[in-house]
């Protein structure tokens, strides 16, 4: 799945995910955004033991331990040009869990990605 070729600085990014494992290989990613002009990709993705936000301008991390695997499980990335924030959210459950914001950070979406690495090479098993 893509987005169309615009470079798009405000934008909401909202999926649920379930997983047999959530500990894979680093850099495996849930979902990605590639700028084709190469500024300000990001990618949702495992990193030791942590899901992480990781773009050109900061990352955002929630440990994996708050996570359970075989769980279905809420994400929603949101940028308002400026700044970006993660929430993940457990199934069935009553809140929505701010994981953190990066302020003053850049993040676009122009070629999206579900399941895949940015570079485009390693996948979220």
């Amino acid at each position: 799945l893509s987005a169309d070729n615009s470079r798009l600085d405000a934008f909401t990014v909202s999926f649920w995910w379930k997983t047999d494992a959530l500990d894979q290989d680093t850099s495996t990613s849930l979902m990605s955004s590639v700028d084709n002009e190469g500024l300000n990709d990001w990618q949702l993705n495992d990193v030791n033991a942590n899901i992480a936000l990781t773009g050109d301008n900061g990352s955002i991390t929630v440990a994996q331990a708050d996570l359970e695997a075989r769980t279905w499980h809420h994400a929603a990335i949101v940028s308002d040009g400026n700044n970006v924030s993660l929430y993940v959210t457990p199934y069935r459950s009553a809140n929505v869990e701010l994981v953190g914001t990066l302020n003053n950070a850049a993040f676009n979406l122009q070629d999206l990605r579900i399941g895949a690495n940015r570079a485009g090479h390693l996948t979220y098993d």
